[in-house]
This record gives C-alpha cells, structure tokens and sequence, in this order.
C-alpha cells in the first residue's frame, strides 16, 4: 500500500477494502475516523498501530481477510476512540494483549479465526460497552473467565466457538440478561449446564430494542460522510455454516454442542420461548428431554443427537410448529 504524502483530517471515511494492496499500511491513516481495508492482501500493521501520535480520533477499524501474521502488537492504549475493531480471517498468533482492555468505547471486537492462543486476559473486563465478543476459531485455552458475565453485561453475541476452553460453565455467564447468540460450541467445557441459563431476556421475552443493537453500526462524518457498517456472523445452522447481516439481530441462539457437558437437560431452559435454535449435541448429557419443551413454539433447529438421553421423545414437540430441524440420533 503506497505511503500516502497527505494527512486525512479532512477525510473522516477511508474506504479501500476488497483491493490488491499488500505490505504495510500507511501511518497517515491513523488519522482517519474510519478506515475500511478488508479483503486485501496487507501483511503488516504494527507500524500503524504502535507509532505514538498525541490523539487518534479513530472509531472503526476493519482489517478483516488480509494477512496480518505474527503477534497482536500490544500498543492499544493508543486506541481508545475505537468503536468497531474487526481483524477476523488474517494469521494472527500469539496472546490477546493486556492492552485491549484500554479500549473503553469498544462495541464490537471481532478476533476469529486466526491462530491466536493463551488465555482471555482479565483486562478485558474494562470493555463494558461490548456487544459482540468474537474470538471464536483459534487456540485460546484455560477455563472461561467468570468476569464475561460479571463486567461484560451488555453482550448481545459472544462467541468462543472453536478454541480449547475447558472447565465448567461459569454461573456468571447467567448474569448476560442481553444475550440473543451464545456460541460455545466445539470446545472441551465439562460439568452440568447451569439452571440459571433462562435469564436470556431477549431469549425470553420479545422485545424489539434488541433487533437491531449489533445488526449496524453508523459512521457520522463531517461534511455529510456516512457510512453504514453491518455486523456480519457466519452461524451454524441446520448443520450448515450461513452469513447473517443486517437480520442477526433477531437471531436468539444458544450452541453448546461438541463439548463435554454432563448431568440433565435443565428443565429452566425451556423458559427460552424465543429462542430459534439450540444445539446441545455431541456431549454426554442424560436423563429425559423435559416434557415442557414444548413451550418453545418459535425453535426451528433442534439438536440433542450423540448424547446419551433416554425414555420417551416427549410429546410437548408436537406444540412446535416451525421445526425445520431435529436430531435425535443416539
């Protein structure tokens, strides 16, 4: 990428996403309120993040599908402005950096599928505002941190799918009474499922504020630049991997599945009468499925297949008439 000769104060909106560009990326356009370089071919950027300057002013940063490698430079102290941060789908490595936890106005942070290991770090629990957690598809490990439930309360999306967590689900994570997508999937995560996972409002009630908290975010620019930034999640569906944009707002998932959980379907989780999916498959979960599912009326994907339930299907699935999905294979 060229180094551009030209400061971009007057230039609140830099889009150069879905290009060829490739090397390093410019220092000037740490000035920009947001940049947009997607879908290129980029390789380094600890230049551009580290390099002290006395105010950024910038709030989103998107540096998805590059080639970012080796570790997270651990200079985000410089960031504080930051709104949206999303540098999923590059080869990153190493820890996540203590200096994450110095962005205070972070909504969005988006760290999947890199090769990121370590643990989640403790600083992290200064991100109060965040309502989209993705570190999902890397080689994160020890137990999941119980400050996600008790600091980071306003999380709509949080998704650890794909990592090597292990230990038991916090109680704590009951404490995200603004939780719609819980995607803890393909981990090794033992113990029973907690009673108190019915306290999901949204997965509760319906209530039409959450429909659109991680669907977009707006960039206002001075002299009338705008821009529109949706919150795209590749979700599990049906057994099928899907893009969900603008409509991921009105998903209410929950997704345990290919873990290590064990003890009784809680009959508490069938409160969640909005929810629309729940996989709890692959793990060792026995007992009966409780009568009461039927209550669930708005499930289109169920599956409790390879665990090791027993008795009778309940009747209560009847009650459900949006089933597009269901597995039972024992």
């Amino acid at each position: 990428m060229p180094n551009f000769p030209v400061r971009f104060d007057n230039y609140p909106i830099i889009d150069l996403s879905s290009n060829q560009f490739h090397g390093s990326i410019p220092i000037s356009l740490a000035n920009v309120t947001a940049s947009y370089l997607s879908n290129n071919a980029l390789t380094i950027f600890k230049p551009f993040l580290c390099t002290e300057q006395s105010y950024r002013q910038t709030s989103f940063l998107g540096l998805s599908n590059n080639m970012l490698s080796r570790s997270l430079p651990d200079c985000w102290m410089h960031w504080t402005e930051l709104i949206v941060l999303n540098l999923e789908n590059n080869k990153l490595s190493g820890n996540i950096p203590s200096s994450m936890g110095s962005l205070y106005q972070i909504s969005t942070l988006r760290l999947s599928n890199n090769d990121i290991s370590g643990i989640l770090p403790s600083s992290l629990k200064n991100c109060t505002g965040l309502q989209l957690l993705d570190v999902g598809q890397n080689n994160l490990n020890g137990e999941i941190p119980t400050w996600i439930g008790e600091y980071l309360t306003r999380l709509v999306v949080l998704r650890l799918k794909s990592n090597r967590f292990h230990g038991s689900l916090p109680l704590t994570l009951c404490q995200l009474d603004s939780n719609q997508i819980m995607d803890l999937s393909l981990n090794h995560i033992s113990g029973v499922i907690p009673w108190c996972f019915h306290n999901f409002t949204p997965m509760v009630f319906k209530v039409d504020d959450y429909s659109s908290i991680v669907s977009s975010y707006h960039v206002d620019g001075s002299g009338g630049y705008e821009r529109t930034y949706v919150n795209n999640e590749y979700i599990t569906w049906k057994g099928k991997d899907y893009k969900y944009g603008r409509n991921l707002g009105l998903l209410r998932i929950i997704d345990l599945s290919s873990n290590r959980l064990t003890g009784e379907i809680p009959k508490t989780l069938t409160n969640l009468v909005e929810l629309v999916q729940l996989n709890l498959s692959r793990n060792y979960l026995s007992g009966t499925i409780p009568e009461s599912i039927g209550k669930m009326k708005l499930l289109e994907s169920l599956d409790l297949s390879h665990n090791q339930l027993s008795s009778k299907i309940p009747m209560g699935l009847v009650d459900i008439s949006f089933f597009s999905f269901i597995g039972f294979v024992e």
